[in-house]
């Protein structure tokens, strides 16, 4: 039916809880399981209506990318074969 399904997380122990309930899914359909982290970087929410994103500095952003890179590879691990 899909060909792969994305699974977004958070980082929290509470968005973790669907993964074994899409894996099953996956596994059902032969579907490929795609994990997604977004990092949020900081910006001011200004006078009128638009957001203005802050400066940050290139080292935060590789950090921030980093954590989330080995997050989703540690969430991954017991996922890798089975989907």
């Amino acid at each position: 039916m899909f060909k792969k399904v994305l699974v977004w997380l958070d980082g929290s122990g509470l968005a973790e809880q669907i993964l074994p309930y899409v894996t099953e899914q996956a596994l059902c359909c032969r579907s490929k399981l795609a994990l997604l982290q977004v990092i949020n970087l900081p910006s001011i929410i200004s006078a009128g209506i638009e957001t203005v994103p802050m400066p940050v500095p290139l080292d935060q952003v590789q950090r921030e990318e980093a954590e989330a890179k080995a997050y989703l590879e540690r969430v991954a691990q017991p996922l890798r074969g089975r989907c």
